[in-house]
């Protein structure tokens, strides 16, 4: 072998052996991911795909329900499930990192809000907490949500109204189900779950997905039903 064919050789060798001794890190991958990323626009690749949301509204304690207002005030975990076409990536590449954990205000969410909110200031969530991205382009976002939404007394309910039902609107508040769409992510969101506080406990609940026709927009309704106790959890 010439003496150039020799020198090449270990310019190849040296030169790979310096490109894959850089171990890829956390700020690496995250400088690819949002290289030209736009957050205000959703995260499709083609225009007329559809960003699918999974939802589901998991109340961990009533803070008041208000039997003159007929409104009820809870605190939840709101979880969203959505993809986003952009943030792929090899785990393998990556020393295999399987996650990523960023604020929530670095990426486009889902404008997700409650119709039935009383007053405004409740239609939102209000706290922003970090969102996990996975290798596939799968985010997860669970933020602690406030609600406090309108209430009536069930039919056949006593005369103290002791009873209510409480349906919870969720929505997109601007984009319709040509652009994003609801789905319910667990049929029975408090089949083995009871959340008492003082004075009232939760019966049960329940999601259904359905498309509000009049403006377009993909909605769910989650109904809450609670009562005076002493009652006993649904097993």
């Amino acid at each position: 072998m010439s003496a150039i064919g020799i020198s090449l050789l270990l310019c190849f060798v040296i030169g790979t052996v310096t490109a894959d001794g850089h171990k890829k890190s956390e700020s690496d991958l995250r400088r690819a991911l949002f290289y030209r990323h736009d957050k205000l626009v959703r995260p499709v690749k083609d225009i007329n795909d559809v960003v699918d949301v999974l939802v589901e509204m998991a109340p961990i304690g009533i803070k008041d329900v208000d039997i003159k207002d007929r409104t009820l005030k809870l605190d939840t975990w709101l979880f969203m499930q959505w993809e986003d076409q952009h943030f792929t990536w090899n785990p393998a590449e990556y020393g295999g990192l399987h996650q990523l954990n960023l604020p929530a205000s670095e990426i486009w969410k889902p404008d997700i809000a409650i119709y039935t909110a009383t007053p405004d200031e409740y239609m939102l969530p209000k706290v922003h907490t970090n969102v996990v991205l996975l290798p596939n382009g799968t985010v997860i976002w669970v933020p602690p949500f406030t609600v406090k939404t309108r209430c009536e007394p069930t039919e056949g309910a006593s005369d103290n109204q002791d009873i209510f039902l409480c349906s919870i609107k969720l929505g997109s508040w601007t984009y319709d189900v040509s652009r994003l769409r609801i789905l319910e992510r667990n049929q029975n969101i408090l089949q083995f779950i009871c959340h008492f506080n003082n004075n009232y406990v939760t019966r049960g609940a329940y999601g259904t997905p359905y498309n509000l026709l009049c403006h377009y927009k993909s909605q769910q309704i989650i109904q809450e039903r609670y009562s005076h106790p002493p009652l006993f959890c649904p097993i």
